[in-house]
């Protein structure tokens, strides 16, 4: 939300060596690009600051930093730049991703998955009139110490027989995994002995990474051993039970202390992090919730968890927007309603109806849409039938949609677009509460919790959802009652 960055943001710093943005846990990449057609690179990650007016950039290794300025002058030339010579598009991921809402069991079920709940779940929507899609089996399918992966067989009686009934409904099935292993367990103990695990000053000469089962180990993915034995893991997941791909979480920049001594010596907390999430190239369904340096490729990646606030739901179009500028077009923007588990435990979320749909809408018409809430459980009938509604205009505009995606894994151009990116020199860089889909259909939910907003309508001819006819450039306001999501079709 800071950016663009002027001498307004005067002490501001961001260390990417450490910490991928100011909250961590999202995508990130060493470029820096600007409305002006300027770009930086560097191979290594480095830290920037505002300084006395100046972008201050400082690498490690000796690493060299790269810059330039585009003839053109603008930030789409600048991006088109970086694209074409660092991260060039490779294609998209699994069109499925797009084309169908994808499940997420997560905040559903939150740390009691079960193989009853998640078939329940699932016919809801298919019930309800939603098509199948993706199916994301979130943490604690598996047994209770992290790295002993193998479904939890209290509560999964039957996995393989219950992947096969998913199928049968029309989903394909993913599973949660991570890094991290968990000391005293035979797995920690063969993994430490077979030298798989990152070492450092922790018990036994092995790093401590701290994430959800506390202090515990983690797999140190640039020691090609280890490697081979994470991607031994799922090859036996996906022939043991049916399953296509995995969702990895965690395996972000903080969760590898950075004194600790990597296979490869000189690898960095990025490098880390880079080693470990490249396995989603190797399975043919993948969703990834941090990433470093890999733009370009045809993977599916996730933002970092939301909170249930209009502050969250805004936030989604701006990191959407980010993520696109820096490689990773490919991106849902979390959970519909919110993804932080903290926020829907106890008494502090009783179904806020009208934010629920407020976060659909602004999913409806991103590249993709993720459930974990379910709609049919939290909401009244009146909400229900708005969330039937939204995934009937999502349903319209899918074929676009799956050939934008298609598009961006061919040239580059993301998805998703700021208005400076399509419209440059216009003093829209910071309009950032709506977005394009490509370049013919504008989006602007309404994100503050309001019942009208403005938008800002580019140049050309542009008919809104309600019929309406705008002839930009041109600032209006419009109504936004809680059943309207406003998009305009460039004609």
């Amino acid at each position: 939300v800071r950016q663009p960055f002027s001498a307004a943001n005067e002490g501001y710093s961001c260390d990417m060596r450490y910490r991928h943005g100011p909250s961590g846990g999202n995508q990130a990449a060493p470029v820096l690009l600007s409305s002006k057609g300027r770009w930086v690179w560097c191979e290594q990650a480095f830290r920037f600051s505002v300084k006395d007016g100046s972008l201050v950039v400082e690498a490690e290794k000796n690493a060299q930093v790269l810059f330039g300025a585009e003839k053109g002058g603008t930030l789409r030339d600048a991006y088109l730049h970086c694209s074409k010579a660092f991260f060039p598009p490779k294609g998209a991921p699994k069109l499925k991703f797009f084309e169908h809402p994808i499940l997420n069991t997560w905040i559903e079920f939150k740390y009691e998955q079960s193989e009853k709940g998640v078939l329940e779940y699932a016919k809801s929507f298919v019930d309800n009139g939603l098509d199948a899609g993706v199916f994301m089996i979130d943490h604690t399918w598996h047994r209770e110490p992290f790295g002993c992966w193998d479904f939890h067989d209290g509560r999964f009686r039957d996995p393989k027989g219950m992947v096969k009934k998913m199928n049968a409904m029309g989903y394909t099935m993913m599973l949660w995994f991570d890094p991290h292993i968990s000391t005293d367990t035979a797995v920690y103990r063969q993994l430490r002995k077979d030298g798989l695990l990152l070492k450092g000053r922790g018990a036994n000469g092995i790093a401590e990474s701290c994430w959800w089962p506390g202090k515990g180990a983690i797999l140190d993915c640039t020691n090609p051993k280890a490697y081979a034995w994470l991607k031994g893991t799922l090859d036996r997941l996906m022939a043991d039970y049916g399953v296509e791909g995995f969702f990895f979480d965690a395996g972000d920049a903080y969760n590898y202390p950075p004194d600790a001594t990597p296979f490869v010596k000189d690898a960095s907390p990025s490098d880390q992090v880079l080693a470990f999430h490249r396995i989603g190239l190797d399975v043919p369904y993948q969703q990834h919730r941090a990433a470093w340096k890999m733009g370009g490729l045809p993977l599916m990646q996730t933002l970092r968890d939301k909170h249930p606030t209009y502050e969250e739901v805004h936030e989604c179009i701006v990191d959407g927007l980010l993520a696109s500028l820096i490689g990773y077009p490919f991106v849902v923007f979390d959970l519909v309603g919110g993804g932080t588990v903290s926020s829907f435990e106890g008494e502090g979320y009783a179904a806020a109806q009208t934010h629920y749909i407020r976060s659909l809408q602004t999913q409806c018409l991103s590249p993709m849409i993720q459930f974990s809430l379910s709609p049919w459980r939290v909401l009244d009938a009146k909400h229900q039938q708005i969330v039937r509604d939204q995934m009937a205009l999502r349903r319209k505009w899918a074929k676009y949609i799956t050939a934008c995606a298609v598009d961006c894994g061919r040239t580059g151009e993301p998805m998703m677009r700021s208005m400076e990116y399509m419209f440059p020199g216009r003093g829209w860089e910071k309009v950032d509460d709506q977005f394009l889909m490509g370049e013919k259909l504008l989006v602007a939910p309404q994100v503050y919790g309001k019942h009208s907003r403005t938008v800002v309508i580019p140049p050309g001819t542009w008919v809104a959802d309600d019929g309406g006819r705008h002839e930009g450039p041109a600032v209006i306001e419009v109504e936004t009652p809680l059943v309207r999501l406003p998009y305009f079709e460039r004609q």
